[in-house]
């Protein structure tokens, strides 16, 4: 499991650009989002890279977030987790 320390506490969405970004070990880390939709009075988010896809989705009332990523390891196992969160305005 990994140390709190390496995981990315606080994430910023940039909507214009089309990407996610976090500090993650001191290092700043961008992903593109490839999949921005509206549904349901929800804002989706997607991403499939290199064997990892992530789906984040947020309320657009209550600013409540949930986000799954599932991968395989370098050994073909797979693995997931989710996260939950509460997003808030730049």
């Amino acid at each position: 499991m990994a140390s709190r320390d390496s995981e990315a506490e606080v994430v910023h969405v940039d909507f214009a650009k089309k990407q996610i970004h976090g500090i993650r070990n001191g290092q700043e880390d961008t992903a593109a989002i490839q999949n921005l939709q509206t549904d349901g009075g929800r804002t989706v988010l997607q991403e499939v890279d290199s064997g990892m896809a992530w789906t984040l989705l947020v309320d657009q009332t209550s600013g409540k977030m949930s986000m799954g990523v599932n991968a395989s390891t370098n050994a073909g196992h797979p693995v997931g987790f989710s996260i939950l969160g509460v997003c808030t305005p730049a």
